[in-house]
């Protein structure tokens, strides 16, 4: 009876997902999602779009309103990429790529925002995640960016005291120098201290735990 149920359910979900959700096309994974011509996205990508579409996109997406509506960029980004495309692959690899920005860049080299940008300038990278894809192929190093990796190998060795990172290929090399940013880690732990405590937080009091099992800066980021 229990895996009647489950199927019932199973079958139920998957009507409701089909009437909210239209098929990706085949090509959706290869389509340049950063300069595609967006109907409610200017070149900037800042939204353009009818409050009534807007909040048609919500109901017919089955967004929960209070969390869309009047939120961050990002939110709303993701319900005018299903009013776009009207399916969650394309939307949210547009998402994705859409808000990939230079500070994920300077994390994946350990350097600043700043820095990361005019790095992008440099190779006449616009886009963030584009950069990122050009800097893991090591087709595209000169000198200058075979002496940027070496010293990235140095510094995240120094942060992490793991030889491994010597043998790492670049795209893993950067990956790592992510995860293990102090830049990165600082911020996400200033911002689950805010959505615990309502407050941004001190210098002093980020990573600094307050003793319980579940403390805010005990949390370690994706």
């Amino acid at each position: 009876m229990r895996n009647f149920f489950t199927f019932c359910l199973f079958v139920f979900s998957a009507f409701i997902y089909g009437q909210t959700s239209d098929a990706a096309p085949a090509n959706y994974k290869v389509i340049d999602y950063l300069t595609y011509p967006y109907k409610y996205l200017d070149k900037d990508f800042k939204i353009k779009i009818s409050d009534k579409t807007f909040q048609e996109s919500v109901v017919k997406n089955q967004f929960i309103a209070s969390r869309v509506i009047g939120k961050k960029y990002t939110d709303s980004l993701s319900v005018v990429l299903m009013a776009e495309f009207g399916n969650w692959e394309q939307s949210r690899l547009a998402q994705f790529k859409i808000s990939y920005g230079w500070e994920r860049v300077g994390a994946h080299l350990l350097i600043s925002a700043e820095d990361a940008k005019n790095l992008g300038k440099r190779y006449e990278q616009v886009y963030p995640y584009k950069m990122s894809v050009f800097l893991r192929d090591e087709k595209n190093h000169d000198a200058y960016l075979k002496t940027l990796f070496q010293n990235l190998r140095k510094e995240l060795f120094l942060l992490t005291g793991d030889k491994k990172v010597d043998n790492l290929s670049i795209s893993k090399l950067m990956d790592e120098a992510n995860r293990k940013s102090p830049d990165r880690i600082k911020l996400y732990l200033a911002t689950q201290f805010e959505k615990e405590h309502g407050r941004k937080p001190k210098d002093s009091e980020i990573g600094k735990s307050c003793g319980r099992n579940d403390c805010c800066q005990t949390r370690t980021p994706d």
